[in-house]
């Protein structure tokens, strides 16, 4: 018979309202909610191994007591800035996710009305924050029984019915946008290449939200740095339009104009919403060789167009090579808009890539006997 009941602690907490709604490993996302620094952090004294992490999630292991004294110590804001660290696409829909599992819990009835009062007159990120302090406290953490994860995943299932039905799951507005480019909520994010923050590089605190998250993976045949993340628009418009600034400063062999830009990502130029489909973001390092083998293993298959940014050096066949590839894993028929900027003194290339995700358009384009469109650029 399946329980009507579930434990919350950090493993349903995590389970239902976090790794659904969140594009980061497992092992960047704990350690960003659990000691607030992201692995790559020069401070590896703090940082929690994979094997922690993973007996933390899968409920075989309690958090210990200094780490969970440390995280009650914590005050509301400090909180709500771990939560955003995440990247948590859909705040909304993971706020609805918990809900139901509060719902199901085996909280006291006073402790799961005052949540549930809260789920209805807070932001989202306030209210994941409270149930994230609630689940911390629990010291009863077990491995789940397969009755409870179907229960479990039904809390997720169901908050994305209600999304399908029609229900509201997303809140943008004034004060969400000036809080994400506070200064003080992006200082732990400043660079997406995890160099020191040297005066050269403080511009970009006035553009990196702290959604804006970055999760690395590392190739052991091809050694290219790749990051990526999804775009929250148009909360992050001033932040995509940052990742354009070396076109726009650099010397460049060739570029797209911004207007082709939006056109391309279906942006709305007077509000900054994705009239449709998704953006996404993508920064490799490497030599362009390596970064074209690497380009093999991802899926860009629903992907419409691209925008890329060439930096370093590189030759003219290199790039062609690159949008083959590029191409081949996305359809024949993608945009891809082309910016090069050459810099003779790179010992590696950068690659920056913005998707548009449209599967609509793909399908059109896949139907549409026209060539492909490479958009190749003005001339610097």
């Amino acid at each position: 018979m399946q329980s009507s009941v579930l434990p919350l602690n950090f493993t349903t907490f995590y389970l239902c309202g976090i790794r659904p709604f969140t594009k980061i490993t497992q092992r960047n996302c704990v350690n960003l909610l659990l000691k607030g620094v992201h692995p790559t952090s020069n401070d590896t004294y703090e940082i929690l191994s994979d094997s922690v992490c993973s007996h933390y999630v899968n409920g075989n292991k309690s958090i210990k007591d200094e780490l969970r004294l440390e995280i009650l110590r914590l005050s509301s804001d400090d909180l709500k800035k771990r939560i955003n660290s995440v990247g948590i696409q859909e705040p909304m829909l993971a706020a609805t996710a918990l809900q139901n599992l509060i719902e199901k819990s085996s909280l006291q009835k006073k402790t799961k009305t005052s949540l549930l009062n809260g789920a209805n007159s807070e932001d989202p990120e306030v209210f994941i924050a409270k149930v994230f302090n609630q689940a911390i406290r629990a010291t009863n953490v077990r491995v789940l029984t397969s009755e409870e994860k179907e229960l479990l995943k039904s809390c997720t299932q169901n908050a994305s019915i209600s999304s399908e039905m029609g229900e509201e799951v997303t809140m943008t507005t004034v004060s969400d946008v000036e809080q994400f480019l506070k200064p003080e909520t992006m200082s732990a994010y400043v660079s997406l290449n995890n160099e020191e923050n040297d005066e050269e590089e403080e511009w970009l605190m006035d553009y990196l939200p702290s959604a804006f998250v970055s999760d690395s993976l590392f190739f052991a045949m091809n050694p290219v740095r790749i990051e990526s993340t999804s775009v929250n628009m148009p909360i992050d418009y001033r932040a995509l339009v940052n990742t354009l600034k070396p076109m726009l400063t650099e010397n460049t062999l060739q570029k797209f104009s911004f207007a082709d830009f939006i056109k391309a990502m279906a942006i709305d130029e007077h509000d900054g919403r994705v009239m449709s489909g998704l953006i996404s973001y993508w920064v490799m390092r490497g030599t362009l060789k390596s970064i074209c083998a690497s380009i093999d293993t991802i899926d860009f298959s629903q992907v419409s167009d691209f925008a890329i940014q060439v930096i370093g050096q590189y030759n003219l066949d290199e790039v062609a090579e690159l949008t083959n590839r590029l191409k081949n894993a996305s359809n024949q028929k993608a945009n891809i808009l082309t910016a090069l900027i050459y810099m003779g003194e790179a010992s590696e290339v950068e690659l920056r890539i913005i998707t548009h995700i449209c599967p609509d358009k793909v399908r059109q384009q896949l139907s549409s006997d026209e060539d492909t469109q490479i958009y190749h650029l003005r001339r610097g």
